[in-house]
C-alpha cells in the first residue's frame, strides 16, 4: 500500500500566508551556487508560522537545477530525522517541483544529471505519511533565499540556532503573502 500522496500545484498555493494547514508542517528550500560549492537551505514552520528548525548543508552542484534538486532533498532529509510526517515542500524552482512531482516510472525520461536526486526523493519522502510540493514565485522565497546566502557566506553547516538567529530573518511577508 502506498503510504505517500503526492501533490502538484503549478500555481502558488491558495493561502496567503506561508503557514500550512493545521498537522503539517511547510519546508521552504533554496540553493544558491557559490564560486567553490553551494548551498541548499531547508526552513521548517509549522501551521502558525513559527519557526521550527532552519538547516543547511554544503553541496557540490554548480548548475541550478541539480542544486535545487539537492536541496529539496535536504529539507526531505531533514524533515524525516525531525519526525515531520506531513510536510508541504514549496521551491521557487518550477522544474525542481516538475521533477520531484513525476511519477517514479517516468523518472527515466528526466535529464541524467538529476535522476539519482528525484529517485533519493522519492525514497526519502516514502518514509513520511504525506507530502506535497509547490511552486512559489521568488520573491516569496525570501527566507531560504536568505539562510542559503547568508550560509555561504559564513560557512555554517547544519542545524542553525534559532534563539540567535530568528531575529535575523526577512519578515514573514517574505515567504507566501502575496
Amino acid at each position: 500500500m502506498e503510504m505517500c500522496e503526492v501533490i502538484h500545484n503549478a500555481q502558488p498555493p491558495i493561502h496567503n500566508k506561508w503557514f500550512p494547514p493545521a498537522g503539517w508542517t511547510m519546508c521552504n528550500t533554496d540553493v544558491v551556487i557559490g564560486e567553490t560549492f553551494s548551498v541548499g537551505a531547508a526552513v521548517f514552520r509549522n501551521e502558525k508560522g513559527v519557526v521550527l528548525n532552519i538547516s543547511t548543508k554544503k553541496l557540490q552542484y554548480s548548475e541550478p537545477l541539480a542544486g535545487e534538486v539537492a536541496a529539496i532533498n535536504w529539507g526531505a532529509e531533514v524533515a524525516v530525522s525531525l519526525n515531520y510526517n506531513n510536510v508541504i515542500f514549496q521551491s521557487d524552482s518550477k522544474g525542481t517541483i516538475e521533477a520531484i512531482t513525476t511519477d517514479h516510472s517516468m523518472i527515466k525520461d528526466l535529464n541524467h544529471n538529476i535522476q539519482p536526486l528525484v529517485q533519493r526523493f522519492h525514497t526519502i519522502a516514502h518514509r513520511m505519511e504525506l507530502w506535497e510540493a509547490t511552486w512559489v514565485p521568488r520573491s516569496l522565497n525570501g527566507v531560504a533565499d536568505f539562510v542559503a546566502h547568508l550560509a555561504i557566506q559564513s560557512g555554517q553547516f547544519g542545524t542553525i540556532e534559532l534563539t540567535n538567529f530568528v531575529s535575523s530573518l526577512p519578515t514573514l511577508e517574505a515567504n507566501g503573502n502575496p
